[in-house]
């Protein structure tokens, strides 16, 4: 049963980049999620926020992700993140856009890595 709600159809995937054209992972309808395989982000319009519902950047019209610094610190509907899913192999980056005003590069997908809490950490024998 675990393996049913980690499942993905590929074919229904839309794989992202970064601004600067760093492979960032896909797109699975409105949810974002890294190649290493977490869930990083929800898509809410055009921005994208984090489950805790603060803005994490934004879904740039040439498909790319960017933080854009004007609303930088706007909070928007927190939600639950999926569990964590296999990882998958990076693609190829992409070229590299001009630099656009108001907006800087989306984070790297290692910045979304969750770590088990120190509570929870498993205890060395």
């Amino acid at each position: 049963m675990a393996d049913e709600l980690h499942y993905v159809d590929h074919t229904l995937v839309r794989h992202c980049w970064t601004l600067s054209g760093n492979y960032f992972g896909y797109w699975e309808g409105d949810d974002l999620w890294s190649y290493h395989g977490h869930h990083a982000g929800r898509l809410f319009g055009n921005d994208i926020f984090a489950p805790n519902g603060w803005y994490l950047g934004s879904l740039m019209s040439c498909g790319r992700l960017a933080f854009n610094t004007r609303i930088a610190g706007m909070c928007g509907a927190s939600y639950i993140a999926w569990p964590p899913r296999p990882s998958i192999a990076p693609r190829a980056s992409g070229c590299t856009l001009p630099d656009i005003p108001s907006y800087d590069d989306f984070s790297r997908p290692e910045q979304f890595q969750r770590t088990r809490p120190r509570s929870q950490s498993v205890p060395q024998l």
